[in-house]
């Protein structure tokens, strides 16, 4: 065999491992990406859920104080009479039922964001770990390659 075989094996291997960890390195990368996207997306989801909140509890304010003036209007029915006291506490616990509607679906698509990211980062750990055997597994093949030719 040519002198210069066993130097074109060991750079082959070499080439091979260096390939398979710049592999890894891309793959680490675009994965912590995508987790920073995730968690990005799931702040954001919370900050429109907040927002959404906010304006559900401020529509619901701006129809009870409209109803208080209908009440006060009538002449009759103000808020201290029964039908008044009524339509106010529904209005009232309509407004925080919708406010925390928003909240909670907000919240749940968060949530669902931050496991989308921790899928990820275990997903990573997964290609590292199989990267890591497989390039074990090419360094022991080009070894016992070289040891059957020349052993």
């Amino acid at each position: 065999m040519a002198p210069i075989a066993i130097p074109l094996m060991a750079a082959s291997s070499v080439v091979s491992a260096g390939s398979s960890i710049l592999g890894s390195i891309y793959e680490s990368s675009a994965s912590k990406a995508s987790q920073k996207h995730y968690r990005h997306q799931a702040n954001t989801e919370r900050a429109v859920a907040q927002r959404r909140a906010i304006g559900l509890a401020r529509d619901g304010e701006l129809a009870e104080s409209r109803a208080v003036a209908r009440l006060a209007a009538s002449g009759g029915g103000g808020s201290e009479t029964t039908g008044g006291a009524d339509l106010l506490s529904g209005l009232n616990r309509d407004r925080h039922n919708k406010a925390g509607m928003a909240l909670w679906e907000g919240e749940s698509r968060a949530q669902d964001l931050l496991y989308q990211a921790k899928l990820e980062k275990a997903q990573e750990r997964q290609r590292k770990r199989m990267q890591a055997l497989s390039g074990i597994e090419g360094v022991l093949n080009a070894g016992s390659s070289f040891a059957s030719k020349y052993g």
